[in-house]
């Protein structure tokens, strides 16, 4: 197929295109929160209010304070690692899924599209199979824009042409092909694989007969491809390219408006390729490939001898593929499980809060409490009761861990808990409640 140069000549009819690059045929073609519970209705003398106070003076208070900020620094140093880590986590658990949804399509698609693997393992050179020739066609002359006939789902319509009741229909038509062929003295045209994907393709680009010959003309692919023949409606394209054509030439001699039809005949060409596809959902689209090699196709083959290895390759060869296509979808099921298991253990680190640890000082009708500060916490709730196993209602929501509870009454003993909590996802994250602690108001 090497060092082809052919003048182009295009002829199209109404429901038929052909094209042949030969000088002498013209051609047409993402924890739950506890739940508080309220106290008994205080007196009103009991009403909470809250106020910011200064710290104490109270100089044996300073050690304690030291040894609560050095733990609190370090508990917020664990946390922001833990932070840290499930962030590197999630990127690597989304990565993960993203490969097994791959490995999950790929089997899928062996299965589905057998003979595109099939035809595949008939070419040796790895540049002229279905993905190298996929991305060729993908990018204009230029070799840099990526061509205008392509979108994001293109690579599955072309693959249409693969699946069982289309590659079918395209052996049968191989098969048609010859027996004309024969009828017109013509010597059988061998299958090319190389020639049988670079088909698939263009039966997609030239998925609406406007676009025409474009794979041909605007991707290169004339350095393969000497004549091409292009049907749309058709279950039969050599109605149109053979009967209906052959009739009208013997009628009115125009050699341009039989161009399939002399593509079909043509003695020079020895390789063919074809496919039908439907990759729109409207007209069945059609398309065979015609083209010669002066050195002869190392990876030609009658069309009797390809369908023999279509079939053995459907009963065994295949198997080979999709245990490779298991072992890799396997393969990334376990590194995805695996990912999903350190972003939880992650997650959970970062979301699970410390206990409080409450203290306080009561004062003259007045209760002033501390507690230690919990790391991610963002507010902290405080609970009051009249007993230690009485009803805690929920008094105050404060940022800092301070809060002084005033107006109370004196001479009576109040119970006090607090616990943390911030918010992640929409949903509040709790720590554990601290231990109960009662003062007794002056």
């Amino acid at each position: 197929m090497k060092n082809i140069v052919r003048k182009i000549l295009i002829c199209m009819t109404s429901a038929t295109l052909g094209l042949s690059l030969l000088p002498s045929a013209a051609l047409a073609s993402e924890l739950p929160s506890d739940t508080a519970v309220t106290e008994q209705p205080s007196a009103p003398t009991d009403q909470a209010s809250s106020n910011a106070t200064k710290p104490s003076d109270n100089k044996d208070s300073k050690p304690q304070i030291s040894a609560a900020e050095a733990k609190y620094n370090s508990a917020k140093k664990a946390y922001n690692s833990a932070k840290s880590a499930r962030s590197k986590a999630k990127a690597a658990l989304t990565k993960a899924n993203s490969s097994l949804s791959k490995e999950k399509k790929a089997v899928k698609n062996k299965k589905k599209y057998a003979a595109r693997y099939f035809v595949d393992s008939l070419i040796k050179d790895k540049k002229y199979r279905f993905d190298a020739q996929y991305n060729r066609a993908r990018k204009d002359k230029d070799g840099n824009k990526i061509s205008k006939y392509f979108g994001k789902n293109s690579k599955d319509k072309v693959l249409l042409a693969y699946n069982k009741t289309n590659f079918s229909n395209t052996i049968r038509m191989l098969k048609k092909c010859n027996n004309l062929r024969k009828s017109e003295g013509v010597k059988a045209l061998k299958v090319d694989p190389e020639l049988m994907v670079l088909s698939s393709i263009s039966a997609y680009i030239s998925r609406s007969y406007t676009t025409g010959h474009a794979f041909v003309t605007d991707n290169n692919a004339s350095m393969f491809v000497v004549g091409e023949n292009l049907a749309w409606g058709y279950s039969d394209p050599f109605k149109g390219w053979y009967d209906e054509e052959k009739k009208a030439y013997k009628k009115n001699k125009d050699r341009y408006a039989a161009g399939h039809y002399f593509n079909i005949k043509e003695k020079s060409y020895t390789v063919t390729g074809f496919a039908m596809a439907n990759p729109d959902n409207s007209w069945l689209v059609s398309e065979q490939s015609f083209s010669f090699d002066d050195e002869g196709s190392k990876n030609a083959m009658s069309v009797g001898d390809f369908e023999k290895a279509y079939n053995k390759y459907l009963k065994s060869g295949i198997n080979s593929q999709l245990n490779k296509a298991k072992k890799a979808q396997a393969s990334a099921s376990k590194a995805y499980k695996k990912a999903s298991s350190k972003y939880n253990s992650a997650r959970d680190a970062l979301l699970k809060l410390s206990q409080p640890k409450l203290s306080g000082k009561a004062g003259k009708k007045s209760v002033t409490l501390t507690w230690t500060k919990v790391t991610g916490a963002t507010n902290y709730n405080i609970y009051r009761a009249a007993s230690q196993k009485g009803k805690y209602k929920k008094i105050a929501t404060v940022k800092s861990a301070k809060y002084v509870n005033k107006k109370l009454r004196s001479g009576k003993k109040y119970f006090y808990k607090v616990r943390g909590y911030r918010k992640v996802s929409r949903k509040n994250i709790y720590s554990k409640y601290s231990t109960v602690k009662n003062f007794k108001v002056r």
